[in-house]
């Protein structure tokens, strides 16, 4: 009996053992990083020089974790994490990068309206276009600092600049945003009906205008959390004669057509998705609680946003090991009493159901759900470019899946709570890292099937 028992207790503690081995990262070297600052990729790594850990758990969690980390950051085409074994118990980590590329100076041409379906209804009329420069420079200093010019015309005249700093403060855990923009345009959207916007347009005449400035301030403590604080004035303009009876009087508070509003905000951020431009696995939550100051009629009102979305592989078995599952929930809700219209958007703008592209609802709360079964066709699929001039762009990464989606959202509109529901089937792809193509056939209730093209993640 004895030696019956004496063998598999020997290949318990034998398997104990193997997975407490514990391991001592001796070096850290890092390549590739022409002008990324080796401080700033070390502050994305779960180890450090003389961590001590079990063999296992470097292997499985803090590599794979750190890689993700340091993709996130979107200055990196490419990132490669080697090891490789000293004497016993000992390792060195090798940590290759391949930079993007942080000049861009982008002459461009684009529709104006919300999105490309929406332009559609409208034929693609050409005058709803904006033609100007953006000048983007990313990685400033190797810092991972970034800035964003901007200079448009046509539809929309617009000036717009944005600065961002990040791994600011002794431990590299602060950020900090400065952000201003000044639009204007000869046609504005003034009224909503049956979830259908109105517009109006008086050549040579601007309609409204509008100045933003933006000053915020953030702290990341770990590697998943974020909190900030903002601060946003924004300032319009509309013509006279977008307030007559005909038209929309309530445009702006108190019948005025001016009105000034100071918004204070605070957010906080937990991110656990694998890529953050294209996730796949994980979970994502945002909250954010702001107040807003009509300063020409002391109104006062407070607005509240949740945000939570979770990604999960199924598990890895025929015939599932391809598919996946993903789900968002967005909560919106406005407080206050009577506000004027350009305050009250609700869906079909930041927050879109699928199938509605073309709609929209305004009010004062808002529940979003979104459900996605993917299925993958292709997981960072390498193509190479001979001809692309730029060295890091020669091979270009592309994950591609095949979605079923089904969407819904409850709007409490100004007399009674209206729901939505839309579903279709879309083709997902991302290109580099950071480029994304949505290509959907959906439909909704009292809409017909048609073919929908997007240049951003659902969620």
């Amino acid at each position: 009996m004895i030696k019956k028992c004496f063998f598999p207790l020997v290949l318990l503690l034998s398997f104990w053992h193997a997975k407490a081995e514990l391991v001592v990262v001796d070096s850290i070297f890092v390549s590739g990083n022409e002008l990324t600052k080796k401080s700033i990729i070390l502050r994305e790594l779960t180890f450090y020089e003389g961590n001590e850990m079990e063999r296992n758990q470097l292997f499985l969690d803090n590599i794979p974790q750190s890689k993700i980390n340091l993709a996130n950051l979107n200055v990196f085409n490419r990132v490669n994490i080697n090891i490789i074994e000293q004497d016993s118990g000992h390792l060195n980590v090798y940590i290759v990068v391949d930079e993007k590329w942080y000049w861009w100076p982008i002459p461009y041409l684009e529709f104006a309206d919300r999105n490309f379906n929406q332009w559609y209804q409208f034929k693609f009329d050409p005058y709803r276009t904006n033609y100007g420069l953006y000048l983007f420079r990313y990685n400033i200093s190797g810092r991972n600092q970034t800035l964003k010019l901007g200079l448009s015309n046509g539809y929309t005249q617009r000036i717009s600049a944005l600065y961002k700093a990040t791994n600011l403060l002794k431990n590299q855990n602060g950020f900090a945003e400065l952000a201003y923009s000044y639009k204007s345009n000869q046609e504005v959207w003034y009224k909503t009906e049956n979830n259908q916007l109105l517009f109006f347009r008086q050549f040579g005449k601007i309609q409204i205008k509008e100045i933003n400035y933006t000053v915020g301030l953030g702290y990341r403590p770990k590697f998943f959390g974020r909190h900030s604080l903002k601060a946003n004035l924004n300032q319009i303009w509309v013509a006279d004669t977008l307030l007559s009876e005909t038209l929309n009087p309530k445009f702006l508070v108190s019948n005025s057509n001016q009105q000034r509003i100071l918004t204070t905000e605070y957010g906080y951020e937990s991110d656990h998705r694998n890529f953050r431009f294209f996730p796949t696995q994980g979970r994502y939550r945002k909250f954010a609680i702001g107040h807003h100051f009509l300063n020409e009629t002391k109104l006062n009102f407070y607005s509240f946003l949740l945000e939570f979305s979770d990604y999960k592989q199924l598990p890895k078995i025929k015939p599932l090991y391809h598919w996946s599952v993903a789900t968002s929930n967005t909560i919106k809700l406005l407080s206050g009493g009577q506000l004027p219209y350009y305050q009250t958007r609700m869906m079909g703008y930041e927050y879109t159901a699928r199938g509605f592209e073309n709609r929209v609802a305004d009010g004062k709360g808002m529940f979003l759900n979104k459900i996605d079964l993917r299925y993958e066709i292709l997981n960072r699929k390498k193509f190479k470019w001979p001809l692309m001039p730029l060295p890091n762009y020669k091979v270009m990464p592309v994950t591609t899946f095949l979605s079923l989606f089904v969407d819904q959202a409850f709007v409490q509109e100004s007399d009674k709570t209206k729901y939505f529901l839309g579903y279709g089937v879309g083709v997902n792809s991302l290109f580099y890292s950071d480029k994304v193509f949505r290509f959907e056939y959906s439909t909704g209730i009292n809409n017909s099937w048609s073919l929908k093209i997007h240049f951003k993640k659902a969620f």
